[in-house]
């Protein structure tokens, strides 16, 4: 299994290109090929003993940091909107809503927080995004799910079945969801940072929150 410190110097210098990638005049397309080349090099020097082994890492709190679509060839021509939750909530707004998703491609999510909460011994996914609006108000979109293992893999399995509005302290707006079903392949992690792939091509760097 690679080890935190034996990764560290790759994963700072991951995030030390997202770092990059959100001052006023870098290039969007050079800003995407650095981190995709570091997001490359962490997955290609990522061994763990067995795929399996890799998923309790996977348990706690993450804070999205970077998310893209690995190519143009991934775009979802798919007719039913629901459907394009593989992976995790934030497939979805890449089409509908890109800077909920912390997308540096769009040059969002500056003012999005985005937190995903996975435990594997309850089967449950939280996913929680908040924007702050104008006059310091603050709208939290949570979408909430069940996740398992896929046995013998590195992927889990993520069912959504319901999720909500709130703004600012006002009781929040709840809904149900067809429960849309996907797939999260995680391709590297250690103590500090994810790496993971949904179905259709999106790319997400997490990192730990204690």
């Amino acid at each position: 299994m690679s080890s935190s410190s034996a990764s560290a110097p790759a994963t700072q210098a991951l995030l030390q290109a997202v770092a990059a990638s959100n001052k006023p005049d870098a290039s969007a397309a050079d800003a995407k090929r650095a981190i995709l080349a570091r997001v490359a090099e962490l997955e290609r020097n990522f061994s763990p003993d067995s795929p399996g082994d890799v998923l309790p890492m996977v348990d706690g709190t993450w804070a999205l940091v970077y998310s893209t679509k690995a190519s143009e060839d991934n775009q979802d021509d798919d007719d039913d909107w629901l459907q394009q939750a593989t992976g995790s909530l934030y497939q979805v707004f890449f089409k509908f809503a890109p800077f909920l998703a912390g997308s540096q491609d769009t040059g969002g999510g500056k003012a999005v927080s985005n937190l995903q909460v996975v435990d594997l011994a309850r089967g449950r996914v939280d996913n929680k995004v908040d924007v702050q609006l104008p006059g310091e108000r603050t709208l939290r979109i949570r979408v909430m799910g069940e996740v398992a293992p896929v046995a013998g893999t590195a992927d889990l399995t993520v069912t959504f079945t319901s999720w909500q509005l709130q703004l600012d302290d006002l009781g929040p707006l709840k809904l149900p969801l067809p429960r849309p079903v996907g797939s999260l392949r995680t391709t590297f992690c250690d103590d500090n940072v994810r790496i993971a792939r949904g179905g259709r091509g999106g790319v997400f760097v997490t990192k730990r929150v204690a």
